[in-house]
């Protein structure tokens, strides 16, 4: 079984100029404009301390950002763990907390609830839709933030090609992702799932679910349940 990071590196590189992620009707990233911002947000995440295995919440609606988001957290080998958007912020705020989450992703009116709660061990916000800094807990992130450009370019002389981009390939069985469920039943429960799970699941769709250039596909249920 290849890692799942794999077929992504390799869309990435062959599709570079193409459509990756769009909004409906809205905001657009090609294959390479999606590799930069995920080198820019590596980059925020260094500066806020975020290490391998560290985890970070996304709580946010659907949009092309949240899948940007996805992939630079897991290409940094850290753990994501979206939240459903139509959740309450308070109950964001506890699964963030219960997730001993070190970053969020989230949109600036859901912060602007959250910032007065207490979230222990959250060193920064992200605001989905921008990827601006909305606070941190150190003057690095922001720093970084404000002078992303010639960081960017302090690390990518060359530029961002794709004959620069490698996604590390992590462990099949490190931790990915924590997934709570919706709760209907009783208090949302984390689900643990590893790159091979993700990666059992990308496998099955290229035998079942064949895809290819020039293919639209239309995303309506929540990315933060797996789709």
């Amino acid at each position: 079984m290849k890692h799942f990071l794999y077929y992504f590196d390799q869309a990435v590189r062959k599709n570079w100029d193409a459509p990756a992620l769009c909004n409906f009707h809205g905001e657009s990233f090609s294959f390479g404009q999606t590799a930069v911002e995920i080198e820019r947000l590596h980059i925020l995440m260094e500066s806020a301390g975020v290490a391998p295995g560290d985890k970070i919440a996304i709580y946010a609606k659907n949009s092309a950002r949240w899948g940007v988001a996805f992939f630079a957290i897991a290409t940094a080998d850290a753990v994501s763990v979206p939240i459903l958007g139509d959740f309450t912020v308070d109950s964001a705020v506890g699964l963030t907390a219960h997730a001993e989450c070190k970053l969020i992703f989230t949109e600036k009116a859901s912060w602007e609830q959250m910032k007065g709660m207490t979230i222990e061990g959250l060193v920064a916000a992200i605001d989905i839709d921008t990827f601006n800094v909305l606070w941190s807990a150190q003057p690095a992130t922001e720093a970084a933030a404000a002078d992303m450009d010639n960081l960017l370019a302090a690390k990518y002389p060359q530029g961002i090609t794709p004959k620069t981009i490698s996604y590390a390939k992590t462990e099949m069985d490190n931790l990915l992702m924590i997934d709570y469920t919706s709760g209907s039943t009783g208090s949302p429960k984390g689900v643990m799932l590893t790159a091979r799970n993700f990666s059992s699941n990308i496998e099955f769709g290229i035998r079942r679910l064949p895809a290819y250039p020039g293919d639209r596909m239309l995303s309506m249920l929540p990315l933060a349940h797996l789709y």
